[in-house]
């Protein structure tokens, strides 16, 4: 194996008898140390950006191609509604109107405790059955935990019912 062609350098060389680090620094700059620096074919004052030219330019001449790479258009193409109602579709297959509808079935709260949505975003679960994909209402954070840690089985949950209510007694 061939050791790399700058002095003081021992790592393995990959191409042009130089390694990685020395190759890319020459592929960027022009040259193969720190103070080697390619000037800007389109300012020669400026340094090498990419593709000859110097960073201002390369900017806005990608602008000018690629308008839709502009951040300001990802923004405006993001619609939150939108990506609200496909995940709803895609996960459960109900629409927003149908969680709407299925939310206020339920009087505005959680089917479980009535309570609030709670939580980072502060929004409903969806619930559903693992088995079979059937969505049966939504709920907050904790009641939907609540169920998933006991597995869906009701038979655990009646378990623990029958155990609060034996201390309860007490």
């Amino acid at each position: 194996m061939s050791v790399c062609a700058i002095d003081h350098c021992e790592r393995v060389a990959h191409a042009r008898g130089w390694c990685r680090t020395h190759y890319q620094r020459w592929v960027r700059t022009g040259g193969t140390t720190t103070k080697d620096v390619r000037p800007a074919d389109c300012h020669p004052g400026r340094v090498h950006y990419a593709f000859g030219q110097c960073q201002a330019c390369y900017l806005s001449e990608r602008r000018l191609t690629f308008p839709s790479c502009t951040p300001q258009r990802r923004r405006d193409r993001y619609d939150a509604t939108k990506r609200r109602d496909d995940k709803l579709r895609r996960q459960f297959g109900i629409s927003a109107d149908e969680f709407e509808l299925m939310l206020a079935r339920q009087g505005g709260g959680c089917a479980i405790c009535q309570g609030p949505p709670l939580g980072r975003w502060n929004r409903f679960a969806v619930d559903h059955d693992h088995a079979t994909g059937v969505v049966r209402g939504l709920l907050c954070v904790r009641c939907n935990r609540a169920i998933g840690l006991f597995r869906d089985d009701e038979a655990v949950l009646k378990r623990a019912v029958a155990y609060l209510n034996e201390w309860r007694r007490m």
